[in-house]
């Protein structure tokens, strides 16, 4: 953790001007005010090495952080009028200025709520709402059928060539008893390659879709943030119209309003995750090359090992979990004093007359106190889909393994 501090400094300070009309000074007071000193700090962890990779694979890149601040605007009081009496010399006249930031309004009086069981109650509410809400997302039809139709993308032009390696021992099964036995190597090597050509774009399609299957959402991880929010407000001190002071013909009130406000925030992301093996499928499967021997009738070590991995590649995509991934939270505290200036002039007894300019003032100050926690705890249960479907059935190698044996007898005879 690494801290480093600001110092801040107001002063409060204003001006109170009585002058005849011949421009003489009559009076002159200074409010000298007060001035406010205070230091900002923030302390934070990090930081976090390739946050942004972190961040676009949904994890968690959030740092330790805590500090405080004050904040203080205002704007200055301005305001001046003139006395007179009718029918007099212009000297008894005069004119009041008053300008600057008026008083010390301070303060609020109890700081910063340190219990703030309200807003963490309501932001884990609205986090556990929303989560739900992704939830039935994730789990709904249209991300099952999308894992789903992914997975059959995946598996149709696996299980055709399988049909077709079946459908070619068939044949030769069927050709083996009408062709001499001398001419039937010839038989079987015209036959695989009547096949094997056949099956050219099938295996072109089988590459491109496991291309296809392990460079799709459905095998990368997909996440959504999920948040939550709430927040307790505490009304401290309400002043309505208080009299500040008189300055001549002009009087300064003020409303003042005290508050102290905690916002909690609750965030994560909401994980998809996918625990299948990596691309085992094998590129290069070129059976027009292959020239089979009357024994050797398919490669057959080769195919056990293609549609094996087939099948761990579709067994293995078919689950999910869900999940939270991590939880983080946000706390800030502030405790805030608005003060609204309002300048009257007060009317003289008959024959004087009043004319008066003003601009009110105002003045905010806020003390704000934030806290990050990267992990919290919050129970959510992780969840496991799996799509329906056993995938390895559609191989039956046991059965391919038979249905060779048995054209190897007939070849035999």
């Amino acid at each position: 953790m690494s801290t480093s501090t600001t110092p801040g400094r107001f002063e409060h300070r204003a001006d109170f001007v009585t002058k005849n009309w011949n421009g003489s000074i009559r009076s002159q007071s200074l409010d000298a005010g007060s001035t406010f000193i205070w230091t900002d700090s923030i302390s934070k962890g990090g930081p976090v090495s390739g946050y942004r990779k972190i961040i676009s694979e949904g994890g968690c890149a959030t740092t330790q952080l805590s500090g405080t601040k004050v904040l203080i605007t205002a704007v200055p009081t301005f305001a001046e009028s003139e006395s007179y009496i009718p029918g007099q010399e212009v000297q008894t006249g005069s004119r009041y200025n008053v300008h600057g930031h008026w008083g010390n309004p301070g303060t609020p009086g109890t700081g910063l709520d340190t219990s703030y069981a309200q807003a963490e109650n309501r932001s884990l509410s609205s986090f556990y709402s929303n989560l739900a809400a992704t939830e039935t997302k994730f789990k709904g039809m249209v991300f099952s059928g999308e894992l789903r139709e992914s997975l059959r993308t995946l598996r149709s032009p696996f299980s055709s060539l399988r049909k077709g390696i079946s459908d070619y021992l068939s044949s030769v099964k069927r050709r083996a008893p009408r062709t001499p036995k001398p001419d039937r190597l010839k038989m079987v090597g015209d036959t695989w390659l009547e096949y094997a050509f056949g099956w050219k774009p099938l295996i072109s399609d089988i590459d491109k879709a496991t291309t296809a299957f392990y460079t799709s959402d459905v095998v990368r991880p997909t996440f959504e943030m999920v948040r939550g929010f709430g927040q307790q407000e505490r009304i401290e001190n309400v002043l309505v119209m208080a009299h500040v002071g008189n300055y001549g013909n002009l009087r300064l009130r003020q409303n003042r309003h005290d508050e102290v406000i905690t916002y909690v925030k609750h965030y994560g992301t909401y994980h998809s995750t996918g625990h299948g093996v990596n691309n085992i499928h094998r590129y290069g499967f070129a059976p027009w090359e292959f020239i089979p021997t009357i024994w050797e009738l398919i490669p057959y070590s080769f195919l056990v090992d293609y549609f094996t991995n087939a099948g761990k590649i579709l067994e293995s995509w078919s689950y999910r979990t869900l999940g939270p991934n991590f939880v983080s939270r946000g706390v800030k505290r502030t405790a805030v004093r608005i003060v609204n200036y309002h300048i009257e002039v007060m009317k003289s007894n008959a024959p004087w007359v009043d004319v008066g300019t003003v601009f009110p003032g105002s003045y905010r100050y806020q003390l704000s106190a934030v806290e990050r926690t990267p992990q919290t705890s919050v129970l959510v249960p992780s969840l496991e889909l799996k799509v329906p479907g056993q995938w390895s059935k559609w191989a039956n190698l046991a059965a391919l393994s038979t249905q060779l044996e048995s054209v190897r007898k007939v070849l035999l005879r």
